[in-house]
């Protein structure tokens, strides 16, 4: 299994405020495979996991499974809370 990222995805990984976090394809491929939290699926019908980040943060990674790959859509860095991690 394999991951491929939306232009999107790859575009947030560029970003400073992205970038100061730490953030990284391993990072995104970890909490998609190993979530801290339960996987969950958004009301548009897509999968997301969710894990730690230091400092009261956690980041939130939406995918979609393909037929042999796994599609990185987006993530989001917020702090914790904000999503349900029960």
């Amino acid at each position: 299994m394999g991951f491929i990222y939306t232009q999107h995805a790859e575009g947030k990984l560029l970003r400073a405020d992205i970038r100061k976090f730490g953030i990284s394809k391993d990072i995104l491929e970890k909490t998609v495979l190993t979530p801290d939290y339960k996987k969950n699926e958004t009301p548009t019908g897509e999968q997301a996991s969710i894990s730690d980040l230091a400092n009261y943060y956690i980041i939130r990674v939406v995918y979609d499974k393909l037929a042999s790959d796994t599609k990185i859509i987006t993530f989001y860095i917020s702090k914790k809370g904000r999503y349900n991690t029960q």
